[in-house]
């Protein structure tokens, strides 16, 4: 009997226990991290997507602009998937190990990229530190409606300015005080083409941080990829098409100068081919093999009392995947091209059973899996910087940091923080065998339904996709109200007012730098 691989994994309570007390100083750290990176990232989208849209000749051009910064967003964890499929090649001590990246027990060097990735975060904090101090006041607003008043000359012309001006939402700034605050929710929250779309935002964030997060595991988990190539294929090349899509839709909305009730109806037909795309996802799958507890044949060779029932190092011989080479009898293992072999199983018949899970021989359900991902993430994509324009297309020009202030946090509340929580739970419950099945702690699953998880998986996500493209679907007659027409008329207004105003000597005046 072998007596080695008992030490490959060892599984009790005690050890589960031990080992829980010891991963709470890490996840505190985690944690504290994740709120400093929240803190980073509220001011870039609150306040530098209004910075653009402010500093731009057409108010057309929002949208392309806004969708050139969100691509450039998306094609980090594209690089960040990308950096860490290699960092995973090397082992997590970075040392020699008899592990292979096959291996069930393998762990990459997740860690490095944190230190990578922060050199070049803190590069960059230098450049925006270059910034000017105050962001340059636009005139706009002001401009338009002076150009309307001047239109008919007369003070009926400029009582029809003011009205307008109290109908859309100008004339109050935003929240300078408490009672500015309480006004300008007030105003957001009765705004019901910005309340349809935030709530469409919210809903998305369950595709975007539950299955699109989700994604390299469910490739390594149903299609029994590594831990790098499911980076790769599930991580990396989806969301890449995905971020060129971004840019795609802000160049049509931008080029085509859709108004805001079209940019409404391509936020929703993109919204539904995202979900059209996948479903045929349920019907894409690779055979799973999974693990037998102990074949009856090796009753008369193997004690049960010898063999530690919870350990799981997965072995494969003729089409079928055993639990651990204890329980099938093996006496002995080499290891062949980084391979670990293992001898003498089933009771000394001279059977070599294959260290992992056992494979299909041939299936291209992942590589098809992978095409309508990416068709999937291209559609919703598309939509990413027309729902922002939207946004600022849909409240006044002094509401508009703070509306998307409120977005973003009502995303995090309601979708960016409960999504991978949920995800992880629904996961969780098609698992098959736990690493520490007796303890509190149960430990990481190490096999999973593979059908159920699909099922599950697919299907929460277009229950998520669906309700998001109703409230897109929604928000298409509430953008033809009146106030929104005359609120576009004012910024049309407000821009050839702007494009006609010629430089001031040529320059344009820049705020003190810091």
């Amino acid at each position: 009997m072998i007596a080695t691989t008992t030490t490959l994994l060892t599984n009790s309570t005690t050890v589960a226990n031990k080992e829980q007390a010891q991963n709470i100083p890490a996840t505190i750290l985690y944690c504290i991290g994740g709120f400093i990176m929240g803190l980073g990232y509220a001011p870039f989208y609150c306040l530098s997507l209004v910075y653009i849209d402010n500093n731009v000749e057409d108010v057309h051009d929002t949208a392309k602009y806004v969708s050139i910064v969100m691509a450039c967003y998306t094609v980090g964890p594209i690089v960040g998937f990308g950096a860490g499929a290699a960092f995973l090649k090397l082992y997590v001590t970075l040392g020699e190990t008899y592990l292979t990246e096959a291996d069930s027990q393998w762990i990459g060097a997740y860690w490095v990229g944190y230190f990578v990735f922060a050199g070049f975060l803190i590069t960059f904090v230098f450049l925006l530190c270059m910034y000017p101090k105050k962001l340059p006041e636009t005139p706009k607003l002001n401009t338009a409606k002076e150009d309307i008043k001047l239109e008919d000359n007369c003070k009926s012309a400029s009582e029809k300015a003011d009205k307008l001006a109290e109908e859309t939402e100008v004339a109050i700034p935003a929240a300078r005080n408490i009672t500015g605050l309480f006004k300008s929710l007030g105003r957001l929250f009765t705004n019901p083409l910005y309340l349809l779309v935030m709530l469409a935002n919210c809903t998305a964030g369950y595709y975007t941080s539950g299955w699109t997060g989700f994604l390299p595991k469910y490739f390594e988990t149903v299609f029994n990829f590594s831990s790098s190539d499911a980076s790769i294929y599930g991580g990396a090349l989806p969301p890449l098409f995905g971020a060129v899509a971004v840019f795609v839709g802000g160049f049509l909305t931008s080029k085509y100068k859709l108004s805001l009730q079209k940019n409404v109806i391509f936020l929703t037909v993109g919204t539904g081919l995202g979900a059209v795309f996948l479903i045929p996802t349920h019907f894409l799958t690779c055979e799973q093999f999974s693990s037998q507890l102990s074949p009856a044949n090796t009753s008369s060779c193997v004690d049960p009392c010898k063999c530690d029932a919870d350990m799981y190092v997965p072995l494969c011989y003729d089409g079928q995947t055993y639990k651990s080479p204890c329980i099938v009898g093996c006496d002995g293992y080499t290891t062949i091209d980084d391979k670990i072999h293992y001898t003498g199983c089933l009771c000394g018949q001279n059977i070599t059973m294959v260290d992992g899970i056992c494979q299909p021989e041939t299936c291209n359900a992942p590589y098809i899996y992978m095409v309508c991902a990416i068709f999937s993430m291209a559609s919703l994509g598309s939509c990413v910087s027309v729902g922002i324009n939207i946004i600022m297309r849909s409240v006044s020009e002094d509401d508009k940091s703070f509306a998307l202030g409120i977005q973003s946090s009502l995303a995090s509340l309601l979708a960016w923080i409960p999504a991978p929580i949920l995800y992880g739970t629904i996961i969780d419950s098609t698992c098959n065998i736990w690493e520490f099945p007796g303890a509190k702690d149960r430990g990481y699953c190490m096999e999973y339904f593979n059908t159920e998880y699909k099922t599950k998986y697919l299907w929460m996500t277009l229950g998520t996709v669906a309700v998001t493209c109703l409230l897109c679907a929604a928000a298409i007659p509430a953008s033809g109200m009146k106030k929104y027409k005359e609120l576009e008329k004012l910024q049309e207004k407000a821009n050839a007012a702007e494009e006609s105003k010629p430089e001031e000597n040529g320059k344009l005046e820049v705020s003190p730098a810091l």
